[in-house]
């Protein structure tokens, strides 16, 4: 009986040891961030995402990323549904950024630290604000409009300024830097119109400056995708002397340069928005040290560069998304 009571007890010992080497501790489950953007259906928009997933690669973290779709409702079921899957950082480039206090308080209620990429704030209490020197890229772009003002035969001192809707607080410095050149040198401003963002707006607003203004001699426009609809419309009134001017660097923008229909565009980084915005983010949520350019408001400014047609490369995949020099042929996009 000693012996049968010994040998089932050695049959446990044995059989714990087995539970204990097959099992082992259990592994930790990998971390979730997640980024949302205003528009997938924009190449400045994936660049960025892309950006986003690289530093998470990096970082050794899952991502999830969120279109909003250009749509308010969506910004903020999609952010809800997002702080509610277990995400320990939270990166977004708001289409509403109205909208963004409720989501930043939210998340703080959870725990989990929000960086805002481009776009606005919209007063929320964010962790950190990242975006491009818009307002020093403004200037670069009235600072040469001026300069092929002077070069060229034109003699009216006027222009016009196409801004971004008003919700696109960080964009407004685009122009705002612009005109300070342009007002400074003793032009007239002869419009000064929110437009939707779009191509199609960009024309017909265009259009009825001419109507008005039909010698105006520079435009100034929050972004290529409005600078592209101008140029068209400038191009099928005949004024192909008229000065326009962009921003982003996009597919329109190197395209507008290469056909000579925009002037000038500035080259933001996107995909350093998009990999700062997760790697502070990050930081924030493991309790590491951040540096900010401006720690009162919490903001990280990401530099830009003017491009012209002298600038461009032979194709669209050898242009930088990313001040390392990193191309878009790099990150899978021609």
């Amino acid at each position: 009986m000693k012996r049968v009571k010994a040998f089932l007890a050695l049959c446990v010992v044995i059989a714990m040891a087995f539970s204990v080497t097959a099992c082992g501790p259990s592994a930790p489950e990998t971390e979730t961030v997640a980024f949302s953007v205003w528009t997938m259906e924009w190449d400045f928009f994936q660049i960025m995402a892309l950006g986003a997933e690289a530093a998470a690669k990096e970082a050794g973290v899952e991502i999830i990323i969120h279109d909003q779709k250009g749509d308010q409702t969506e910004q903020v079921s999609g952010a809800t549904n997002l702080l509610n899957q277990g995400i320990i950082a939270f990166g977004i480039s708001p289409f509403a950024p109205d909208a963004m206090p409720p989501i930043v308080d939210q998340a703080h209620a959870l725990g989990i630290p929000v960086v805002i990429s481009d776009i606005g704030t919209g007063g929320s209490d964010h962790d950190g604000f990242i975006f491009s020197d818009n307002f020093g890229g403004g200037v670069m772009n009235g600072e040469f409009a001026l300069k092929m003002f002077e070069e060229s035969n034109l003699t009216e001192k006027t222009y016009a300024s196409l801004r971004s809707p008003p919700v696109g607080v960080v964009s407004q410095l685009r122009n705002d830097g612009a005109g300070q050149v342009l007002d400074a040198a003793g032009f007239t401003r002869v419009a000064e119109i929110h437009t939707d963002d779009t191509t199609e707006q960009g024309y017909s607003v265009m259009m009825d400056i001419l109507a008005a203004n039909p010698d105006i001699s520079i435009v100034i426009a929050s972004n290529d995708a409005v600078a592209a609809g101008v140029g068209q419309a400038l191009l099928d009134a005949g004024r192909t002397d008229a000065i326009v001017t962009g921003f982003d660097a996009s597919d329109q923008g190197i395209e507008g340069l290469r056909n000579g229909t925009i002037q000038a565009t500035i080259q933001q980084f996107p995909y350093d928005m998009g990999y700062r915005a997760i790697m502070v983010a990050l930081a924030l949520a493991r309790g590491e040290s951040v540096t900010y350019d401006n720690p009162q408001m919490k903001e990280i400014h990401v530099a830009v560069s003017l491009v012209t047609a002298n600038d461009i490369k032979d194709s669209l995949a050898e242009q930088p998304v990313s001040i390392t020099g990193l191309t878009r042929g790099d990150i899978g996009m021609g």
